[in-house]
């Protein structure tokens, strides 16, 4: 049997979110330097070895550390990591170490991780928020407490009740609404219940708490229910199965940035999304998209009428969750395996993708975007309504282990755009312009950025790429062209391809000045700005107008190359599909609508450029010219991220078999790779039986058969171009 060092694996993990967190907090400042040659974080005199580099920020690390060249252990490193920030508060390094030391004991309870349910995925989220310097600090709880509570221990425990006259309640909705819900949870969990009262059901930790604080003085617990509870991924938050709701508590716990308690403000939009969704037919947006709608909050009254905070609860609407996974601990690594649990089930499904792995990545990717990430978009941009949309609030529905659907818990997080002003702000009062919860387009770029972006999308793709910053760069170029192909339209997508710079909220600033995020009186200020990578990582989208090329070949042909003009070019292109010769191959032979929409999706991508090839002032073919990176062919051809690939038509018959068509190849071979000089390779896919394109690439200056593969919908011969020995033959 291996014989495991806990402390040491929860030092590992400890160093990864807390230098990462510090990484991205700090990014403007210059304060945290990324030396990626030397594989380091630096930070002062502080050394962090670096195991594997994330264009994302999702850097790995080998645990070693150094201090003037001289090795420390975790604890030492605090002491010299301090220093280098101002404003500390006196708290901080004793919330790092309570997350490390509840890492270490998480770890020994779980010496392997199997996620292959719901309530194992709530339960199995060992390591926490992977960007945050104290991911699992649960302050205020015992060991004892964690064990008995904390949902990593996969206790089950019973509820205390109590029951209530409706004057010693307060809430945000009817009483009679409140009494009927309460009472059926209670029918559920107690064997008798006294209709007169309201039960309400309090967790036993917190009932504990507020004895010993003397604030529910004269109440009396009736029993203990006769069900097992178990606590979700927040801690706060229980779970029974065949119970009607899940329960969520106020608790006197810090977890990450905050003391858990649940304020009025806050809950009570439950009530407003589930009055827009239902009233307004928002439900039917989607049959992909389920929202667990929370009706109402409950709190006990205090001597002064008000409610008392610490006693607040919420009800949530359950769900079925047969095939349903919490996103945030599927993403998170298996600190046995160094794997993650998303990339291990991908790997599951890769004889579906023909045993390819970076293609079962891409597959599941897709559908997660699809299914999952277009949903919230769509409900932002056509209803104004934002979710708060982080890992730990969105639940996969899976089908033949693909995202096909998303359960979104946690109404708290929630808010209305100006869009919602627009559409419903006179039907409903609390969605105005005087509103804190209505966010200008301005607003919807940071908070949506962080939550929705930041967290979920560019997590998932660190989670995916499992280390390998290509497959990073690959999955972010997905990402783009998602968005550019189906929401291009939106202020906020345009944002986030064409911006320098993204928002985030800074947990390590929140942290090391101890800011309680829900109380600060201006959210904003905890936000920052990091380099945008969908913008800078990745190609930025040129425009290509007009000609582009010309040229006299050797055999005394002119030969122009430019950018489709679908004024001049699109009665000819149409023409040409509808040769057989053409359409045997290309299989488009369409009307000159289909046609025109088809070669204006190519021009609004991206990663696509539809030229037509002139001959001697004729027009002769079609080529169409992509980032070999972002297409289909990546997977199988290893495309680096400057890599071109081509089609190619020829339409006019009396040029086929002529000089003209090899000259015409060989300068559409030149002028890509003098169209940016990091091209180092063009790749070409014709199908299999296509022996006249065999025959050229044999010929030509630099291109090289290089096998047959297949595509899920043909068999290709893979033509490869290289720079290199383009240059060496065209000048021998």
């Amino acid at each position: 049997m291996v014989n495991i060092n806990y402390r040491q694996l929860a030092d590992k993990y400890s160093i990864r979110a807390l230098v990462n967190s510090m990484i991205r907090d700090y990014s403007e400042d210059n304060l945290v330097k990324v030396d990626v040659e030397n594989s380091d974080v630096l930070i002062g005199d502080l050394v962090f070895e670096l195991e594997s580099y994330s264009p994302l920020g999702g850097h790995r690390y080998t645990g070693d550390i150094y201090f003037n060249k001289t090795k420390l252990t975790f604890d030492e490193m605090l002491v010299h990591l301090v220093p280098n920030f101002s404003n500390v508060d006196s708290t901080f390094i004793e919330n790092i170490i309570n997350s490390r030391d509840n890492i270490e004991l998480i770890l020994k309870y779980n010496p392997q991780v199997n996620i292959d349910s719901y309530l194992t995925s709530e339960q199995k989220m060992l390591l926490g928020h992977p960007f945050h310097p104290y991911p699992k600090c649960k302050k205020g709880m015992s060991e004892e407490d964690l064990k008995l509570y904390s949902p990593e221990f996969s206790n089950g425990f019973k509820l205390i009740w109590i029951k209530c006259r409706e004057e010693s309640i307060h809430t945000n909705a009817e009483l009679f609404a409140v009494s009927t819900a309460m009472n059926k949870l209670a029918q559920f969990d107690l064997e008798d219940i006294d209709d007169p009262f309201v039960y309400i059901p309090m967790h036993p930790w917190q009932w504990r708490r507020l004895k010993e604080k003397e604030l529910v003085n004269g109440i009396v617990e009736v029993a203990s229910g006769v069900n097992d509870w178990y606590a979700l991924s927040s801690l706060r938050s229980l779970y029974s199965y065949g119970a009607p709701f899940l329960v969520k508590y106020s608790m006197d716990v810090k977890l990450t940035n905050s003391i858990r308690h649940l304020q009025p403000e806050e809950a009570i939009r439950g009530m407003q999304m589930e009055t827009v969704f239902k009233n307004e037919g928002v439900a039917n947006f989607s049959d992909k998209f389920h929202i667990l709608y929370e009706p109402f909050y409950v709190a006990l009254k205090g001597q002064d009428g008000n409610a008392i905070i610490e006693s607040t609860i919420q009800l949530r609407e359950n769900f079925e969750t047969d095939n349903c996974f919490l996103l945030g601990s599927l993403a998170e690594e298996n600190p046995y395996t160094g794997k993650s649990h998303l990339l291990s089930l991908v790997e599951g499904n890769a004889k579906k993708a023909c045993g390819n792995i970076f293609l079962a990545r891409k597959y599941w990717f897709e559908a997660f975007l699809e299914n999952v990430i277009g949903e919230f978009i769509t409900l932002s941009e056509e209803h104004g309504i934002l979710l708060g949309a982080h890992m730990q609030n969105i639940i996969l529905k899976m089908k033949d282990g693909l995202p096909v659907g998303t359960i979104y818990r946690d109404c708290q997080g929630t808010g209305f755009t100006t869009k919602s002003v627009e559409k419903f702000g006179s039907k409903y009062e609390f969605i105005s312009g005087t509103k804190g919860n209505i966010l200008s387009p301005d607003d919807v770029n940071k908070v949506y950025t962080y939550y929705l972006i930041i967290n979920s999308v560019f997590n998932t793709i660190i989670s995916l790429a499992n280390g390998d910053a290509k497959a990073e760069l690959f999955h972010l170029g997905q990402f783009r062209n998602f968005i550019f192909k189906a929401h291009h339209k939106s202020t906020f997508l345009n944002y986030l391809i064409n911006s320098d710079f993204l928002y985030q909220k800074g947990n390590f600033r929140c942290c090391v000045s101890n800011i309680n995020e829900n109380t600060i009186e201006n959210p904003w200020d905890i936000y920052n700005k990091i380099p945008n990578p969908i913008s800078t990582l990745l190609r930025k989208p040129r425009v290509y107008e007009g000609e582009l090329y010309r040229a006299k070949s050797k055999h005394n042909h002119e030969i122009t190359l430019r950018a489709f003009d679908l004024n001049e070019d699109l009665e000819k292109f149409h023409e040409w599909h509808n040769k057989k010769y053409v359409y045997e191959f290309w299989e488009m032979n369409k009307s000159i609508e289909e046609l025109r929409a088809y070669v204006q999706g190519l021009k609004d991508s991206p990663y696509q450029l539809p030229m037509i090839v002139d001959i001697d002032g004729e027009q002769a073919g079609y080529f169409e010219v992509y980032w070999s990176f972002d297409d289909r062919i990546a997977p199988y051809c290893d495309a680096s991220l400057y890599d071109r690939g081509i089609h190619i038509l020829i339409g006019e018959e009396k040029f086929l078999g002529t000089r003209a068509v090899f000259d015409s190849i060989f300068h559409l071979t030149k002028f890509l790779f003098e169209d940016d000089e990091r091209t180092q390779k063009v790749w070409g896919e014709p199908r299999v039986d296509n022996k006249k394109v065999l025959t050229l690439a044999r010929l030509l200056p630099g291109w090289e058969h290089r096998g047959v593969f297949d595509f899920p919908h043909k068999t290709s011969n893979l033509l490869e171009a290289d720079r290199t020995r383009f240059l060496r033959e065209v000048q021998s």
